[in-house]
């Protein structure tokens, strides 16, 4: 396998705003092929200029320096060509260049004084090493530029060469770097929390982004993109119950638009339809007193103990193990159901204990409550 000639890169990359072009030099001197080849290593080509304001801006941002430029005499006749593939239709040659020296000079770089003009050099007899000036149509090392590092877009496996990877609405450097409200988003996934909703959605996106057109750089597909409905709402597109009800928001927003319509829960108010574990602040003996509502009508309910807390790094809230199972139920036609439950001799002596209700619906799904704690009272303490 053949190596590649640039090892790394000149920081003194600059984007030129009137050619939107991103112009660098090679990490160090090279022959002109080999210059050639770092470009085209990037995606790129050795530079093309095409008038004098380019020149300018050129000789202003990296000095006075001999370097290679991308023309290269392409016949014995003297006619040159760009490597871009560009016509050539402005000249600049220093007094009397080009020369063609010993029939060996077929290359042309920029002169090491103010004005930049070109001279020819560079054949096969006597090599010449110059530092070249690459020229890319965006970032060096973002080929879609936008704003994610090829490197970077590889670990995550996002498409480098489409800045909205999951068609969501979102670029894919704004969900990795959660750019709205500090929510970060998996770029990869149309909906990262699973609630049904998109994570475009649940932001208060109605259209998607644009990319960049002029080189063929997809944004958003529309075809697969969903506007939200209402804007003005949004939920947590990391979280699958925003208001922590129990019910998640896809299944609280039944048509899945982002909108709250009149048959449907309210995915912001947590008083709403949703399976819930309540339980009095306080337990006196090994009593404490229980309520599940929003329960689908003769389901399973089981209802979990940790003494270590809550993992709160999934998309919904979970207790964190050890778990111990201390009752299993059913509900009745109501959905709703009370009763005083003992608590395990171990959470006694815990300073505070987390429970989570775990529904097993009848058609094989499940929900889970909101985690809920209860602080236990030592002996000193008075009956409430």
């Amino acid at each position: 396998m053949e190596e590649p000639v640039q090892a790394s890169l000149d920081p003194l990359w600059a984007e030129c705003k009137f050619q939107g072009r991103w112009y660098g030099l090679t990490a160090r001197p090279l022959s002109w092929k080999d210059a050639e080849k770092a470009a085209n290593e990037l995606g790129g080509h050795l530079v093309t200029i095409a008038n004098f304001r380019t020149m300018d801006w050129l000789k202003d941002h990296f000095g006075n320096k001999r370097l290679w430029i991308g023309l290269r005499r392409h016949s014995s006749e003297g006619l040159f060509t760009w490597a871009s593939g560009q016509t050539v239709d402005f000249r600049f040659w220093s007094w009397g260049r080009p020369d063609n020296i010993g029939n060996d000079e077929h290359y042309v770089f920029m002169n090491d004084n103010p004005f930049g003009e070109w001279n020819d050099g560079g054949g096969s007899k006597v090599p010449m090493l110059l530092r070249g000036i690459i020229e890319l149509p965006h970032p060096p090392g973002d080929f879609d530029a936008d704003g994610l590092k090829d490197d970077l877009e590889a670990v995550l496996e996002t498409n480098p060469q489409d800045w909205d990877s999951d068609d969501d609405g979102i670029s894919d450097a704004d969900e990795h770097l959660g750019t709205f409200n500090n929510f970060k988003t998996d770029p990869t996934a149309w909906d990262s929390d699973g609630d049904g909703l998109s994570d475009g959605q649940e932001i208060g996106l109605t259209t998607g982004i644009v990319g960049l057109p002029s080189r063929q750089i997809p944004g958003t597909n529309m075809a697969v993109f969903l506007m939200d409905a209402d804007p003005s709402t949004t939920t947590n597109p990391t979280h699958t119950d925003t208001d922590l009800d129990g019910e998640s928001d896809g299944s609280e927003d039944l048509n899945l638009d982002g909108r709250k319509d009149l048959n449907e829960n309210d995915p912001l108010d947590p008083s709403d339809q949703g399976l819930l574990l309540e339980s009095s602040v306080w337990r006196w003996g090994s009593l404490a007193a229980f309520r599940i509502s929003g329960a689908e009508p003769g389901a399973r309910l089981e209802v979990l103990l940790s003494t270590v807390g809550v993992d709160t790094s999934t998309a919904v809230d979970t207790l964190a193990g050890p778990l111990k199972q201390i009752t299993v139920t059913a509900t009745g036609t109501s959905g709703d159901i009370t009763w005083a439950l003992p608590l395990p001799n171990e959470a006694i002596l815990q300073n505070g204990i987390w429970l989570q209700a775990i529904e097993r619906g009848r058609r094989g799904t499940w929900r889970a409550s909101p985690p809920i704690q209860i602080r236990t009272f030592t002996p000193t303490q008075p009956k409430p």
